[in-house]
């Protein structure tokens, strides 16, 4: 990828130039509301602007992002695309464990051990037994 100055224009013939041209399309196809990223120059680097099209008009479109609007200059567009709605926040995975009184294998405040269905301790069946001390030792195994 070439690198370019605000509002530098690229080859039409190249790939940088189809990319932007399909950029350019998706904006001026997509519908106020549209949830979208836009890629545009800035400075040396590039910015992204991830969130809903509240505003386009001939020279620009408005992102309105997590942080507020942002205007973007179709002259630095560089890569535009649809993106799926943003997840809803009582959707995200809850932590590994939450909703149980105890760790595995501890009792609840029940009186029940928190194990899945069907399981057992290991202790209870057997496993683990306590190690006889080796002959001669004084001290007991761990």
């Amino acid at each position: 990828m070439s690198v370019h100055e605000p509002g530098e224009q690229d080859e039409p013939g190249g790939q940088d130039g189809l990319a932007r041209a399909l950029a350019l399309g998706v904006l001026h196809d997509a519908g106020l509301g549209d949830r979208l990223v836009v890629r545009a120059h800035d400075g040396g680097g590039a910015r992204d602007a991830l969130g809903d099209l509240i505003a386009r008009t001939a020279t620009a479109v408005t992102i309105h992002t997590r942080r507020g609007p942002v205007e973007v200059a179709l002259v630095d567009v560089v890569a535009a695309k649809h993106v799926p709605a943003a997840p809803d926040a009582s959707a995200r995975l809850t932590p590994f464990g939450a909703g149980f009184d105890a760790p595995c294998g501890e009792s609840t405040s029940h009186g029940e051990r928190n194990l899945a269905p069907g399981r057992t301790l290991l202790a209870e069946r057997g496993v683990g037994r306590p190690r006889r001390a080796a002959p001669g030792s004084s001290t007991p195994p761990p």
